[in-house]
């Protein structure tokens, strides 16, 4: 073969490979190129057109595998031919890419491929970006609303006009101890009494018929018992009104209610307070009054008895002059005592006595009073008696004890026969120190022992065996401080058998 039938055929491959069409070089074999007879540059022309033909191969092979949707294969290196279609691949498998990250939410994406429908694209997504923010805006709306809901103190509830719940918080846990799916399907006098949904529905129905009547939708507040999950009462506050639909018809009840039971027992308790109160300032004014009352008396026999010592028109002989200073002398004692106990009950109610416990001595406290009371005890032939042993200590308050102990022997005297006795005792334990005041005077009904202790019947006490006088208002700084010492006081008396006065303290000095 000639180089003239060489160059022929390479020239109809070539056009072939301008039209697109597919070629080879079959009609030539190397051997004819290879032949002597051939010049070098239809040789080399050889070679350019079968490199062309093998480029144009590959590059239909990649083409035909692009317009099946292939971009997992890989563009040919050095192949001019489809210098365009590498740019296309690249874009397609961009593109695809982008539309799988805008499919798992991301509408950051931006496409500019292919004039007109990129900008289509571009459009959709971001009408996908709106909507996604639209959603995700909707999304903590709920999520808000929702925890706002489950926290809320408050229930939030809705109810049909036939008050059966469409909707309730889960905050109703909170008040009621059910889960608001519980309270869901549970009939309303599970959780309410019949009067209870009978004042309720009362009250909505009047709220119906004014709404109906002047078109206004009040709200209402009332407040009523209700039943925990653990059978214990609660006291509610609802408030409620009308759900209406846009047009204005009643489509039922909307509220919230609250549990103010312990705001009712702080009502109930100042409430309780302020009766308490209102009690002791009448019976203050009514202890004040007998007080007035009693210092009067002996002030004013004392000033009688002065002006009858006084009066030099009177003639009195020693035996009568010393017979009235006596009495002047009983009338100032019992005076005195009662300005005492007055003096320290009225500084302990504007707390100005201070309770301070320390160990003492509790033999020498009762020592100190069998001589303070020695000399009246004479006077009666009492005998006083101190079977406390004398290592007794105790942790106590020393002044408030010892105006117990000495109030209480007092009243022993005052009310024991002539040559009875008065004893004074105390047992001991671990954690108690109990004191006893026995006397083998006259003894109380029951009834008397009953109001010992009450400041009402101070200045109602009876008079001693010799007539002493009295206010009761001794006993009464006894309980005082006793109680606070969180001790009892108590009474052991039969009439003419005497009486038994105990009162007990804890003893830490032994706790």
């Amino acid at each position: 073969m000639n180089d003239t039938l060489i160059i022929k055929e390479l020239t109809k491959t070539v056009n072939a490979i301008l039209n697109g069409e597919a070629t080879s070089l079959a009609g030539l074999h190397q051997d004819d190129i290879n032949a002597h007879s051939i010049s070098f540059e239809v040789k080399a022309l050889y070679d350019c057109v079968k490199v062309l033909n093998e480029k144009q191969q590959e590059a239909s092979l990649f083409m035909q595998q692009l317009s099946k949707g292939n971009l997992e294969q890989d563009p040919p290196k050095l192949n001019f031919l489809i210098s365009p279609f590498k740019d296309l691949h690249s874009s397609l498998r961009h593109m695809i890419w982008q539309t799988q990250r805008i499919a798992e939410g991301d509408y950051n994406q931006h496409i500019n491929f292919m004039g007109d429908f990129s900008t289509s694209f571009n459009r959709l997504i971001e009408s996908l970006k709106e909507k996604q923010a639209a959603e995700i805006a909707l999304q903590k709306s709920e999520e808000r609303s929702r925890l706002f809901l489950e926290n809320a103190t408050d229930v939030i509830f809705v109810l049909d006009l036939e008050m059966k719940l469409i909707y309730i918080s889960p905050s109703c846990f909170n008040i009621f101890g059910y889960s608001d799916a519980e309270r869901m399907n549970m009939p309303m006098n599970e959780v309410y009494s019949n009067d209870e949904l009978q004042t309720q529905k009362k009250l909505i129905q009047e709220s119906i018929d004014n709404y109906k009547a002047t078109g206004e939708n009040r709200i209402i507040s009332y407040e009523g018992e209700g039943r925990h999950k653990e059978g214990h009462s609660i006291w509610i506050e609802t408030t409620t009104r009308l759900l209406l639909d846009k047009t204005g018809n009643i489509l039922g009840v909307q509220g919230g209610a609250r549990d103010i039971s312990q705001r009712r027992k702080a009502e109930d308790a100042v409430r309780q307070k302020n009766k308490d109160l209102e009690e002791l300032n009448a019976t203050k004014d009514k202890f004040f009054s007998i007080i007035a009352h009693d210092l009067r008396g002996p002030v004013g026999s004392m000033h009688s008895l002065l002006e009858l010592i006084s009066e030099p028109d009177i003639q009195m002989d020693k035996d009568q002059h010393f017979e009235l200073l006596n009495v002047m002398k009983d009338v100032s004692k019992t005076t005195f005592d009662l300005l005492e106990n007055l003096l320290i009950w009225a500084n302990s109610q504007r707390g100005y006595i201070e309770y301070a416990p320390k160990y003492c001595n509790l033999n020498k406290i009762v020592e100190l009073t069998i001589s303070l009371f020695s000399q009246a005890a004479l006077n009666k032939e009492i005998k006083l008696v101190n079977n406390v042993r004398s290592g007794c200590i105790g942790f106590f308050d020393y002044n408030m004890i010892n105006t117990v102990i000495r109030n209480l022997v007092n009243n022993a005297i005052k009310y024991t026969d002539i040559k009875g006795e008065v004893s004074v005792s105390a047992s001991e334990s671990s954690d108690f120190l109990k004191v006893n005041i026995n006397d083998t005077g006259t003894g109380m009904k029951q009834g008397t022992i009953e109001n010992l202790f009450k400041l009402d019947t101070v200045s109602k006490s009876t008079k001693g065996t010799k007539g002493e006088n009295g206010t009761g208002l001794g006993l009464l700084l006894c309980k005082e401080f006793i109680d606070k010492h969180s001790g009892t006081i108590i009474v052991e008396s039969e009439p003419g058998k005497g009486s038994t006065f105990s009162f007990e303290i804890p003893n830490k000095l032994f706790s």
